[in-house]
């Protein structure tokens, strides 16, 4: 609210100055018709950094070293830590083996479904066939038997073969009879053990193919997670096993992490943050009284509160569209450009600024 004053008292004395020699209307005729006429606003803003880098490690590993303190500047590659990252090398090990066990099974139950359903294709039927053939030669022959008997009882009649040949022939032809009718039985038999295995070869044929569906989920689950672990030892901030910078002119913000830790990565943890310092600009918030004679392009001199000798130009290169409540205030948020940044400038810098319009 000071700061408001301050503003208001300034421009307030740009005008009463103009006003000790002209009245109050060639005020405005001055401000708007002489071109070297210039009005400055005063305001003060913070420097910052546009861009950022959060280094999250996603994975289990050990801090083995660290290479860098908070206030550093790094440069592109800059080695800023070490880890030792075996633990998970090893968990990429073994999902591979995982993988490749999986592979093994699927081949084995796939296996086992061809066999058991040749068996009902094939096994089943030749059985059958087997016994119907055998059925066919067996009532061939009691038929053969049953006429053979029709011809010897001619023979019986007129006394050219004893009885017990005809005797001999019933016997045998009841033996065959016997022998069709344990063959129609064991048909029957066997068809309802047939049918009652090829059902339980059906089921069990069902849980394979469930079990296969299974596993070949559980193997595009560990592709999938093999991937995204590869994934994670590929990002750009990684280098073998040093953890490097990937601005030009970084500077340590945050440092979250000491050596020994151990980083569980069961969720992401924040081990540094980085600042770009050559995306410094200063973010200023402008009273809702002014913000009208605010554009975008505008000159600004910047003063830093560090060292009051120390000037910079910029530019205004963003006005927010929203307005805000700041301390009871309602500003808006104004983005400016440091055109001519050295070293001595830091980011948290206060600053006064001079955005002349």
């Amino acid at each position: 609210m000071k700061k408001i004053k301050l503003i208001i008292l300034n421009i307030t004395i740009i005008f009463l100055i103009s006003s000790c020699s002209q009245n109050s209307t060639e005020v405005t005729n001055i401000n708007n018709t002489n071109e070297n006429e210039k009005r400055i606003i005063n305001t003060y803003g913070v420097v910052q950094a546009e861009h950022k880098e959060s280094i999250e490690i996603d994975f289990p590993a050990f801090i083995e070293e660290i290479y860098v303190e908070e206030g550093q500047g790094v440069g592109k590659k800059s080695e800023l830590f070490k880890i030792n990252k075996s633990h998970f090398e090893r968990q990429i090990d073994e999902k591979k083996k995982e993988k490749e066990n999986i592979k093994r099974t699927l081949i084995s139950i796939e296996e086992k479904i061809n066999i058991k359903q040749e068996y009902i294709d094939t096994y089943g039927n030749s059985e059958l066939e087997k016994m119907n053939h055998n059925l066919k030669n067996e009532k061939l022959i009691l038929d053969e038997l049953i006429s053979d008997k029709e011809s010897k009882k001619d023979l019986l009649d007129i006394g050219a073969i004893p009885k017990t040949d005809l005797d001999k022939l019933e016997k045998e032809i009841n033996e065959r009879k016997k022998i069709i009718q344990d063959i129609i039985l064991d048909k029957k038999s066997l068809k309802l053990n047939l049918e009652n295995e090829l059902k339980n070869l059906k089921n069990q044929i069902m849980d394979l193919k469930n079990e296969l569906f299974e596993l070949e989920g559980r193997l595009t689950k560990t592709k999938i997670d093999i991937q995204i672990m590869k994934e994670k030892l590929e990002k750009n901030f990684l280098n073998e096993d040093k953890v490097v910078a990937n601005f030009s002119n970084g500077l340590i913000y945050n440092l979250s992490i000491n050596e020994g830790d151990f980083l569980s990565g069961e969720k992401p943890a924040d081990t540094i943050e980085i600042l770009d310092m050559d995306s410094m600009y200063i973010k200023a918030d402008i009273s809702e009284i002014f913000i009208k004679d605010i554009k975008e392009g505008m000159k600004v001199n910047i003063i830093t509160l560090a060292d009051r000798t120390k000037t910079y130009k910029g530019k205004v290169v963003d006005i927010s569209d929203m307005a805000v409540n700041r301390n009871n205030d309602t500003v808006i948020p104004v983005k400016i450009s440091i055109d001519d940044k050295d070293d001595f400038l830091l980011v948290g810098f206060n600053v006064d600024l001079e955005i002349m319009f």
